[in-house]
């Protein structure tokens, strides 16, 4: 199997520069929904929608709609508005904020449709082309619900398309659980209300009790504490604080234990004067594919076809939502790269070429046709 042109490389990789460029936070990324609804609208104009959540969907009409093939790609990023989203560019990388995660997954959206427009390719199913919302921090994974919510188990295939992590194939959601976990007191002055409880004081010494807790060893299990605020000036007695709080396992019931153990920790940590709430913010459910399913084997004959080594994990992703309703789903990378979610992010460049190659002849081996089985006479009885 050939790889596509290169042509369609340099156009991904103009595309992923373009879009790099566009702030798009979680909650924030109308700009970026319309930069991709004109071009995929200068392709398709009939068959291209904005849904209520933000979503862009364009449809690759194909011979048959009665089981179509999903392909997202999120729009949103960690990176606040006024990032620095300047990039480095040499012969053999792209450095900068959001470039593989997920600008390049975009781009791999948008190269696929041109793709078969030019070639004139009908597939043997429809092909939604999905640029969707809310998928990192608190997103909660709001866009790919809408996404799932519309099209249910009438999909042959959820792939999802990553701009980083090429031969990794996510086929193992992550239960995801997250709390925003806040303490109040009274506050006052640092020198005459001395002794009074301090929010941030008795926050740091909840989180080392937090963090104390054994993690299960059963199966892989994490904790992060990810962000913390609070406080009024540095000569007050700080009368409020919060942290939150991501947790994560490989299964759900050992995560739902852990979490007991976790509050069961805040519940016992009664600090005179000092209230203590707690609100969950975010749940992603798990959920699995078989290693043997069809889907999954099809990505790995596409990978190695261009000596791309399958390695099947666990992650959380938008393929998390029809994973966790037992729709058959993936989320694949598109090329190498490194340091997602930080301002020296990078993507490799020639990898894409494999990258999207597999993806495109994953589509051909997902609609062709099986070959009738044939069946050996047997004898005839008397």
């Amino acid at each position: 199997m050939k790889k596509i042109p290169q042509s369609y490389i340099q156009y991904a990789v103009e595309q992923c520069k373009i879009l790099q460029q566009i702030p798009s936070p979680t909650f924030y990324e109308e700009k970026s929904a319309a930069y991709i609804a004109k071009q995929f609208e200068a392709v398709n104009s009939e068959d291209t929608v904005i849904d209520s959540t933000g979503n862009v969907l364009t449809k690759i009409r194909g011979i048959k709609s009665n089981k179509p093939i999903i392909i997202s790609a999120h729009m949103d990023t960690v990176h606040a508005l006024d990032v620095d989203l300047q990039i480095e560019e040499t012969e053999e990388r792209i450095t900068g904020p959001s470039i593989g995660d997920n600008s390049l997954g975009l781009a791999g959206l948008l190269t696929i449709l041109r793709y078969f427009d030019d070639l004139n390719i009908t597939p043997w199913q429809d092909i939604w082309l999905v640029a969707n919302t809310a998928e990192e921090g608190l997103g909660d994974l709001q866009g790919m619900k809408a996404v799932v919510n519309m099209f249910k188990r009438k999909p042959m295939a959820y792939i999802v398309l990553e701009g980083l992590g090429l031969g990794r194939v996510v086929i193992q959601g992550l239960s995801v659980q997250r709390y925003r976990i806040r303490l109040e007191g009274d506050g006052g002055h640092s020198w005459v209300d001395f002794g009074k409880p301090s929010a941030i004081h008795e926050m740091t010494k909840l989180i080392e009790n937090i963090l104390a807790v054994d993690i299960p060893k059963t199966c892989k299990t994490s904790i992060n504490i990810g962000k913390i605020s609070g406080g009024k000036s540095i000569n007050s007695i700080a009368p409020s604080a919060e942290f939150e709080i991501d947790l994560r396992s490989e299964k759900n019931d050992v995560l739902q234990t852990y979490i007991e153990a976790i509050f069961s920790v805040i519940e016992q940590s009664k600090i005179p004067e000092m209230r203590i709430t707690w609100e969950e913010i975010g749940k992603r459910p798990g959920g699995m594919i078989k290693p043997g399913h069809p889907l999954v084997q099809k990505i790995k004959q596409a990978l190695l076809t261009y000596n791309i080594e399958p390695k099947l994990t666990s992650g959380s992703t938008d393929a998390n939502i029809p994973l966790s309703q037992g729709f058959p789903a993936i989320c694949v990378g598109l090329t190498a790269g490194d340091h997602a979610h930080s301002q020296d992010e990078y993507i490799e460049l020639a990898p894409i070429a494999d990258g999207l190659s597999a993806v495109i002849y994953l589509l051909n081996l997902l609609w062709e046709k099986p070959k009738p089985s044939r069946r050996t006479p047997g004898r005839k009885r008397n």
